[in-house]
């Protein structure tokens, strides 16, 4: 990756939820919960009202404010049409009464993520999933929707921007199978360490051996450690690109939904290798006992904590996770080709991780295709969500506390099946956080709560040693919060800086900057465009910059992006 003089690290580290201004007032927001509902044949469920859900905050019962049923289909706009109900009973109208009014169709975007596990998976198996992605797009695609197009390989590379362009869509696919070979990915680096491992044993069975068994067990333990201590690092890397990922979604118009492909999230790290350890030597050192984490993973890792809260960051960003579990039966190594297959250890490893993408599909309320084939089922499955959901609305109970609240919705008919996300953030407080998480996600797409007009002019970039000064101009409305102080009108707003380059996203920068203006000559100063003017540095390559303002005051805040090409 090239490097960025801002803050060369990628942004993994897991964001706060933007999912409101900070500005906008708490207690008249509604709180938007998607319902998809099935009967038990696994069809749609239509018609129904308010009066056939209810909806619960933290364990209390809230009113359901409002109710849409949404349709679509494919190639098609996907509409919303609003049933709203009083809040109790009313009496039955006389069958003479008209008809209602039909109320007022809206047309929704919506915006879906592919997010390829690149690492865990086989390329083959990767490029089996992309080939149904191309299907669902080519058959489900509406003219209102996006979508983006996410590689990671223990880094985050967006391959495409949001874009409902179907031919740059396609050419990210290809673009996706022409990364990374075999020798990059776990199934070799599993592969590396069992024929090492095998190879200790072969070692002690020799006439005169160098090693004893339980030197070479020993040995191959260390190894087992080793390669564990990355598993962990890799999926915590991966789970915190999730959740920087998901929340650059939050907020956004219209239905936000991420599709996970990946063949390995174990939610114990390191369960099915000891296991694989323990039953390689056992038969070579008697009375040799079987490591505790064959049956928890590594001690102290706790994966299943970082699993829930990427799982309820993205239910409180509203982002549904659909995961489809790519693994090759397991992935069957070939290292255990000299030797019967162990099933114990294969079943482990599978219910290890289908338990990780259950999880993560289950509290978002989205869904796991674990353990097939059919990833074309897989896509059908989400189309049909897609085109036939509820969206209920409650308004939150009043509080002072930014943790996450736990939603639950129940359904009268015990017949229905249906599913729903599990968490929400009651607000989104304006903290360095959250506005670096929106500057990085504006990268990808223009933050859409853009409240302050915002004009960026990026310069011509300078070599200066490695890399470019690449000067650059904002121009924004003078509509900035000005306070008296004295006999003058005083106010601040903050400036965030980041930079995206298709590998991975620079640090943010933050700047506060003081105005003061003389009480007498306000009208002057709002009558022409704020200026800032600032220098950054760039590496060579396509780059674009990411620029915020916030005032400080209001909390509005303003979004501008530009490209940059450095020679």
């Amino acid at each position: 990756m090239k490097r960025m003089i801002i803050g060369i690290a990628i942004a993994l580290s897991a964001a706060a939820s933007m999912a409101q201004n900070a500005s906008e007032s708490i207690e008249v927001r509604v709180v938007n919960v998607d319902v998809v509902v099935r009967d038990r044949a696994g069809k749609p469920v239509t018609g129904l009202t308010k009066a056939d859900f209810e909806i619960y905050e933290n364990g209390q019962k809230r009113e359901i404010t409002n109710l849409s049923e949404i349709h679509g289909s494919a190639g098609g706009a996907v509409t919303a049409k609003a049933t709203p109900a009083p809040a109790t009973p009313a009496p039955a109208q006389p069958s003479a009464f008209p008809a209602a009014t039909e109320p007022p169709v809206e047309i929704r975007p919506r915006n879906i993520v592919m997010f390829v596990d690149n690492y865990s998976m086989q390329p083959f198996r990767r490029d089996k999933v992309l080939q149904s992605l191309r299907k669902f797009i080519d058959e489900q695609l509406t003219p209102q929707d996006r979508v983006m197009l996410v590689l990671c390989t223990q880094q985050v590379k967006v391959i495409t921007p949001f874009t409902n362009d179907k031919k740059a869509i396609e050419d990210g696919i290809e673009s996706v199978k022409k990364q990374v070979g075999a020798n990059q990915n776990r199934s070799a680096a599993l592969d590396q360490l069992k024929d090492r491992v095998n190879q200790f044993i072969d070692v002690a069975k020799e006439p005169r051996p160098k090693l004893t068994f339980m030197d070479a067990y020993n040995l191959s333990a260390d190894l087992v450690n080793t390669f564990v201590e990355e598993e962990i690092l890799s999926s915590k890397n991966t789970l915190a690109a999730l959740g920087q990922v998901t929340a650059a979604l939050a907020g956004l118009e219209g239905k936000n939904v991420l599709i996970f492909a990946g063949a390995h999230l174990p939610q114990n790290p390191g369960r099915e290798n000891y296991q694989w350890l323990y039953n390689a030597y056992s038969s070579y050192i008697p009375g040799l006992t079987i490591p505790t984490e064959s049956l928890s993973g590594r001690t102290g890792s706790m994966q299943h904590y970082s699993i829930e809260e990427a799982a309820k960051q993205a239910s409180a960003n509203n982002v549904a996770l659909y995961i489809i579990d790519a693994a090759d039966s397991r992935d069957s190594i070939s290292a255990e080709s000299r030797d019967t297959v162990d099933q114990e250890e294969r079943f482990t490893s599978f219910s290890n991780t289908a338990i990780a993408y259950q999880t993560l599909a289950r509290i978002s309320g989205g869904l796991a295709l674990t353990n097939s084939d059919n990833f074309d089922s897989a896509f059908q499955s989400l189309a049909a969500d897609l085109n036939s959901y509820y969206s209920l609305g409650f308004k939150p109970a009043n509080s002072t506390s930014d943790a996450l609240r736990k939603i639950v919705v129940k359904m009268k008919n015990p017949e229905y099946r249906f599913r729903a996300r599990e968490t929400y953030l009651p607000k989104a407080p304006s903290t360095m956080d959250e506005m670096s998480t929106r500057v990085i996600a504006n990268i990808y797409t223009l933050d859409p709560r853009n409240s302050w007009e915002v004009h960026l002019k990026p310069g011509t970039p300078e070599k200066d040693g490695a890399e470019y000064k690449v000067p650059f101009e904002l121009s924004f409305a003078p509509t900035i919060t000005l306070l008296p102080k004295d006999a003058d009108l005083v106010g601040n707003f903050a400036v965030y800086v980041a930079v995206g380059n298709g590998s991975g996203t620079s640090k943010v920068i933050k700047n506060i900057h003081a105005v003061k203006v003389p009480t007498d000559a306000e009208d002057d100063f709002r009558e022409k465009p704020m200026i800032y003017k600032a220098v950054i540095m760039m590496t060579s390559g396509e780059n674009t910059l990411s620029i915020a303002i916030v005032d400080q005051a209001s909390n509005n805040a303003g979004f501008a992006r530009a490209k940059v090409v450095v020679p």
